[in-house]
């Protein structure tokens, strides 16, 4: 067992996950030269992360050194009694932070009932204080050996915000260097805090939260997911980016609004996207890893996460050029035609429903007004601007494949001009043709296409997915 005052040598380089699990291992099996070598690597850091949380009043009672071999000789005791497991980012440094930080939360406890110099309400897990909004002092310390990490999972700007803050900039400086409000500035900051609780929770030993919500239905448990930031809202739910704590990978949760959680036909629609899209295991459609309830009784749905833009986004910043979007709308119809031979229609066809991921690849989302063709509801459900005629009046036809295809032909027009359609397209067809005739650049065959594809009854309409693909095919 380790146990010496720190020589003062010039900080080690943090060793990669394979070396750390090799050094966990070897320090599990009361290696002493394992043991030595993890000492040395992180006493230095641990001893300046002590100082930088110590007041006036106890640097001259309290030895950082000595608060830190205390750690390390718990860190070692509780390793050999498997109390302890490597995350798989395979970072040491979150679980030694964090037990130094407990020996220095114990050694002022004993000290003084008051624990004016360092809160005691923080339960010092929460590494470094970076519970405030500047990230000064103590947070610094740990910050610095996370940024990397960090990098890989908040955008560029939110690392500015970042690095603005440890150089001491206030909210409001960086908030106008970086030409945003001061509120994005801290919702940066507020991610980052999380991220890190995170890096930190992921170390404490298996099992030691019982106080978690799961779904007998399916195993999902709430508490296993980081809530990071909002990313999409809705009146009927709100997705928000998160991070699974046991694997370290994005997901994006979907989670129905807490005004719908005793609405017994919104729960029973929520169920069914997450049983139908969990079942649709077709190319182009997000990921469903499964669904919930949450501690206070709302359903929540885990789904892959897209890091990109919608296709609302794309036509916003620029508008599709004909080879573009007849290559990605083949790939969209192919995709529509997977899910008609299953007999579901999507019903919700819309720009904000399509995912652009960084590579370009489309990725269709939302299903929560699916319908069966043999079962169709009586609901009326969509996006107007979007919705065929039929959706809002069966004097226009049943539902159907063609149902699908009228809002594809709607969305092929406004990615290709860049004009948003009126809530009243699908009943007047004025407003699609005046738009065709007036667009200079639109080709003949696409012109043709869209006409084709957004005909008032259902009949007049390309009827399948695979006539749209052969159509599209043709152009290119």
């Amino acid at each position: 067992m380790i146990s010496r005052k720190f020589s003062g040598k010039k900080l080690m380089v943090d060793p990669t996950a394979k070396e750390s699990q090799i050094l966990f291992d070897g320090a599990h099996d009361a290696d002493s030269l394992a043991q030595r070598d993890l000492h040395d690597r992180y006493a230095n850091r641990l001893i300046a992360l002590v100082r930088s949380k110590l007041g006036q009043k106890f640097r001259s009672r309290l030895d950082a050194e000595d608060i830190v071999n205390s750690a390390f000789q718990s860190f070692f005791s509780a390793l050999t009694a498997d109390r302890f497991v490597l995350p798989p980012h395979g970072g040491l440094w979150p679980l030694l932070a964090q037990i130094t930080l407990h020996k220095l939360h114990r050694a002022t406890r004993h000290h003084t009932r008051h624990r004016r110099n360092i809160d005691a309400q923080q339960r010092l897990a929460d590494i470094a204080d970076v519970a405030q909004d500047d990230f000064a002092g103590t947070a610094e310390v740990a910050l610095r050996d996370e940024l990397q990490w960090l990098a890989g999972k908040l955008s560029e700007k939110a690392m500015l915000a970042i690095e603005l803050s440890l150089q001491g900039e206030s909210q409001q400086r960086i908030a106008e260097q970086l030409d945003c409000n001061p509120r994005t500035v801290r919702r940066y900051l507020a991610e980052a805090r999380s991220l890190l609780r995170f890096r930190l929770s992921d170390l404490l030993p298996a099992g030691h939260d019982a106080d978690q919500t799961q779904d007998p239905a399916n195993g999902l448990n709430f508490d296993n997911y980081l809530l990071r930031r909002m990313v999409g809202s809705g009146s009927y739910a709100k997705v928000y980016l998160a991070t699974d704590k046991t694997t370290g990978n994005d997901v994006a949760i979907k989670y129905l609004r807490k005004r719908w959680m005793n609405d017994r036909s919104a729960v029973r629609r929520f169920i069914a996207e997450t049983q139908l899209v969990r079942k649709l295991d077709i190319a182009g459609i997000v990921p469903c890893f499964g669904g919930g309830v949450t501690g206070e009784g709302s359903r929540f749905i885990v789904m892959q996460w897209i890091d990109g833009e919608t296709l609302a986004d794309r036509i916003t910043r620029k508008p599709l050029r004909e080879a573009e979007a007849q290559s990605k709308f083949t790939l969209l119809a192919q995709t529509l035609g997977e899910i008609h031979k299953r007999g579901i229609l999507h019903c919700d066809l819309k720009p904000s429903n399509i995912l652009i991921d960084s590579g370009g690849r489309w990725w269709l989302a939302d299903f929560g007004f699916a319908q069966r063709f043999d079962a169709p509801s009586l609901v009326v459900a969509g996006t107007p601007a979007y919705m065929a005629p039929e959706q809002l009046d069966p004097f226009f036809g049943p539902l159907g494949p063609a149902t699908d295809l009228y809002a594809t032909g709607v969305i092929l027009l406004h990615a290709l001009t860049g004009v948003q359609p009126p809530s009243n397209a699908n009943l007047d067809n004025r407003w699609i043709d005046g738009l065709i005739t007036g667009s200079k650049g639109l080709s003949g065959p696409l012109a043709s296409l869209i006409r084709d594809l957004t005909q008032r009854r259902s009949r007049d309409r390309i009827g399948t997915a695979s006539t749209l693909v052969q159509r599209l095919t043709n152009m290119q």
